[in-house]
């Protein structure tokens, strides 16, 4: 076939996918992920299921959940289900979480990733926000993103880490809780974080320390690793979309998974998928 034509194919091709709004399979997905321009690309969740069908047999499906909190700033079941499968597909062995909070998230991670699977969860030191819960209005922190982390911050002073303190023993060995400010990682600190093969960030919300958090997790992430965002598309917490779209993601390649406010990125998200096709 000539050349010419194929390279003329492959571009009417990627044009053609990139006006469709959502991708659903692997197939549509790796010309928009071969080609030189960056951006952020929304696929459909089931991409994630397919690719765990061919790698695992039913018995190998199963997976823990535990019920989440009907409060602010919990990810959903949904959300948690896809990065059990993230764990799943890539075997993670090591995982750096940013913003513990009540530690949801991180209990889910740990009852669905390998005995071996080491993870660190990082949240600010007890700092005695006064934020008097019972008074804050739901509808006020939704549209006031600052309020909202104060709340969360206060939260979590409040009631802890209780998701991780109801684990059994197995459980808990896996974890590791650090009480530091994610904007001022020591060296050591970043060499203990290094490796990571899935780094999830859910920490404060404002767009400089998102933008530290994410550098971080490029230096710390293995060369198939993923970093994945929470709080993408977020009514609220608007500028986590706003470091992506804007900044982020004008040198790089980013998924969103649709109806989640998940991101990710991969330091090769073409080879990520390719074997999966």
């Amino acid at each position: 076939m000539n050349h010419k034509f194929i390279v003329f194919y492959n571009w009417i091709l990627f044009l053609f996918l990139s006006m469709q709004n959502v991708i659903t399979k692997i197939e549509q997905l790796l010309p928009l992920l071969e080609n030189e321009d960056n951006g952020v690309i929304t696929i459909k969740s089931r991409i994630f299921f397919e690719i765990l069908e061919k790698i695992t047999n039913v018995k190998e499906r199963d997976f823990k959940l535990i019920y989440p909190s009907t409060g602010i700033g919990s990810t959903t079941i949904f959300e948690v289900t896809l990065l059990s499968l993230f764990i799943k597909i890539i075997n993670a062995k090591k995982i750096t979480e940013i913003g513990t909070f009540l530690g949801y998230t991180t209990s889910i991670m740990a009852l669905n990733s390998s005995n071996d699977c080491e993870i660190i969860t990082i949240d600010l030191p007890k700092n005695n926000y006064k934020t008097q819960n019972n008074l804050v209005d739901r509808d006020f922190l939704m549209k006031d993103w600052e309020a909202n982390d104060d709340f969360l911050r206060s939260t979590q002073d409040e009631l802890g880490e209780i998701y991780i303190n109801n684990q059994d023993k197995e459980i808990l060995k896996k974890i590791k809780k650090f009480k530091v400010d994610s904007t001022k990682l020591t060296k050591e600190f970043l060499q203990e974080i290094n490796g990571s093969d899935l780094f999830f960030i859910d920490g404060g919300h404002a767009q400089e320390i998102i933008e530290i958090d994410t550098n971080n997790a490029l230096q710390s992430i293995k060369e198939n690793g993923l970093i994945c965002w929470h709080d993408y598309n977020s009514k609220t917490h608007i500028e986590v979309t706003q470091f992506i779209d804007n900044k982020f993601s004008i040198n790089h390649k980013v998924l969103h998974i649709e109806n989640t406010m998940l991101a990710i990125y991969s330091k090769n998200l073409f080879s990520f998928f390719y074997p999966y096709q």
